[in-house]
């Protein structure tokens, strides 16, 4: 039997965070000195906005590439993939813009074709060597295909 360790990557997703976070105290008193609106109106849109705003802040926590043994688990900002080792045919480069900027990520393509990219591997405009190294690792343990640069897929 061979010798296994689970994966995990994961990480804050400081950029969301970054960008909603600095805005939620000027949310409410914001909108109800832009426009003269009642009072019973804008507090629950900007209540359930503030309310939006900080799930969506928690559930960046949750991001993470986690591969077992049996399973390779994609969790993303809104939704979680499990895929058994043998739904996945190939890792790829992809990409993702942040700020603006196109960043490295990991794509995992399906055996039926269609592609899920990885939000936990996110990194910088070109993934680290350490990473591309334990990506490559994890691919050939399993017999998958993988080409990975570590640079975005324009």
């Amino acid at each position: 039997m061979e010798d296994f360790e689970t994966i995990h990557l994961s990480k804050g997703d400081v950029r969301l965070i970054a960008y909603v976070d600095p805005w939620f105290p000027l949310l409410v008193p914001g909108l109800m000195a832009t426009a003269n609106v009642a009072r019973s109106i804008v507090l629950p849109f900007g209540i359930a906005a503030v309310i939006i705003g900080l799930v969506g802040t928690a559930r960046a926590y949750r991001i993470a590439l986690i591969a077992t043994r049996d399973v390779l688990e994609l969790r993303n900002h809104w939704k979680t993939r499990v895929l058994s080792w043998d739904q996945v045919a190939a890792f790829r480069d992809g990409s993702r813009r942040v700020g603006g900027e196109l960043r490295w990520a990991l794509q995992v393509v399906r055996t039926d074709g269609s592609g899920v990219r990885s939000d936990a591997s996110v990194s910088g405009v070109q993934a680290g060597s350490e990473m591309i190294r334990l990506l490559a690792a994890m691919a050939s343990r399993h017999g998958i295909e993988s080409a990975l640069t570590g640079f975005p897929r324009t």
